[in-house]
């Protein structure tokens, strides 16, 4: 949804909103969720156990598609089309205390600044990544200027929409001194 709301805006088109649009979910920053996977790959307290990676905060698809047009710094029609019956979830928000607790992780980057940093990184990268350039921003100002300018993620940073899917859970697999999972098996 993240990537489809960035490439419409960018396009200049109305982003579309399946229902009424304050169905919620939990919107995880990519940097986030792999600070998360690292701390639960290598802290000896998380070896066989489960976490859910998220915000822990529920963020209506209505307040994400503003949020989008806000980082991309035009007005962008946005349009409530009919529910679609795949996804018939209201609610969805992860309990992140166990990761907070058991390794003391907790997100660093707002839904705010992720959206902002993501529409300077389609500006500067969007294009030689495949994902199209920006339509025109407004008169006198570079698009990029509007989304930010020259702040934002590193620019080795490829991940399509820059947000992880919501929900995303973790397990830590124990390894051997080699490094390699139990129970794989090297080839050769």
């Amino acid at each position: 949804m993240v990537s489809k709301f960035f490439a419409a805006a960018m396009a200049g088109e109305p982003l579309s909103i399946h229902g009424d649009g304050e169905q919620t979910r939990d919107y995880t920053y990519v940097d986030d969720a792999v600070a998360a996977t690292l701390m639960a790959a290598i802290h000896p307290r998380a070896e066989g156990e489960v976490f859910n990676v998220g915000t822990g905060i529920e963020t209506s698809v209505n307040a994400l598609a503003t949020g989008i047009a806000a980082a991309v710094g035009r007005d962008v029609e946005i349009r409530h089309v009919d529910r679609r019956d795949i996804d018939n979830i209201r609610r969805r928000v992860v309990n992140i205390e166990k990761i907070r607790r058991m390794l003391r992780w907790s997100p660093q980057v707002t839904l705010e600044r992720g959206l902002a940093d993501t529409a300077v990184w389609l500006a500067r990268e969007g294009e030689r990544a495949g994902l199209g350039a920006p339509a025109a921003g407004p008169p006198g100002e570079s698009w990029n200027a509007v989304a930010g300018g020259e702040s934002g993620p590193r620019p080795d940073h490829f991940s399509k929409g820059r947000l992880a899917k919501p929900g995303l859970a973790l397990r830590h697999r124990p390894r051997d001194q080699r490094g390699v999972p139990s129970g794989d098996r090297l080839a050769g």
